[in-house]
């Protein structure tokens, strides 16, 4: 099974094409396959005491941060990318 590798750009740049088993990506490969893909939120105090909202990529690189939790959902759909849980 083949899969091509999506640039930090979302285009696919073809800089690596895999081939065979997933089980046998490496770490950075395995990163790459998702960055496109998913994303996590997480809630941040801000220093006046208000919540904000962070969009990660699946990274860990922060995407943006919102105030409202609506409009960061939004962002979400907009962007094409599935919500996944972390803990």
């Amino acid at each position: 099974m083949s899969y091509a590798m999506i640039g930090a750009a979302g285009q696919e740049d073809a800089a690596q094409t895999v081939s065979g088993d997933m089980r046998t990506l490496s770490a950075g490969q395995l990163r790459m396959l998702g960055m496109a893909r998913v994303a996590y939120l997480t809630g941040l105090r801000a220093g006046d005491g208000t919540i904000e909202y962070a969009i990660h990529g699946a990274d860990g690189g922060t995407v943006a941060i919102l105030e409202d939790l609506a409009a960061a959902l939004e962002l979400v759909d907009r962007l094409g990318v599935t919500l996944v849980p972390v803990h």
